[in-house]
């Protein structure tokens, strides 16, 4: 029962967290005052993988008991490293190309290069890491419903 009330936060608090990151965020497009230049939206979404990552694996390791393979730790990493390269990727592109705009320069091969880091390269980067991870976490949690020979929760 404690297991299952530990899961239970642990899902929800992953789910607000999520939701604060991915859609909440988009309402804080202001100017950030120690640095005008960037948003309060680029600097609170520079947390989201140091805050989600961990939570991402505290869901992959909620069983503790039941071992996980090296091979599954290599996919989480390598998952997880396509969401920072990605979402890292987006930030500074999204912050240049911007900028660009606020300053007429809709034009030109330096807006054609972030707008195309940013709008497509990052985010396909950072949504196959997250989508990966996601996937992973399922595969598992199926994978230890099979272990523990308990079909009927699937």
């Amino acid at each position: 029962m404690a297991e299952i009330k530990r899961l239970s936060a642990l899902i929800l608090v992953f789910a607000v967290l999520f939701f604060a990151f991915f859609i909440a965020l988009a309402f804080l497009r202001i100017p950030f005052r120690l640095y005008p230049l960037m948003s309060v939206q680029d600097v609170v979404d520079i947390f989201a993988p140091l805050v989600l990552i961990p939570l991402y694996f505290l869901l992959y390791r909620l069983d503790s008991k039941i071992p996980f393979s090296f091979s599954g730790l290599i996919v989480f990493i390598v998952l997880a490293t396509f969401w920072v390269a990605g979402h890292g990727m987006h930030l500074s592109a999204n912050s240049i190309n911007n900028l660009l705009v606020q300053e007429g320069m809709e034009t030109g091969d330096i807006y054609k290069l972030t707008y195309f880091l940013d709008e497509y390269l990052s985010h396909y980067l950072w949504h196959i890491g997250i989508a990966g991870l996601s996937a992973l976490l399922i595969y598992r949690n199926w994978k230890i419903l099979c272990l523990i020979g308990n079909p009927n929760i699937i």
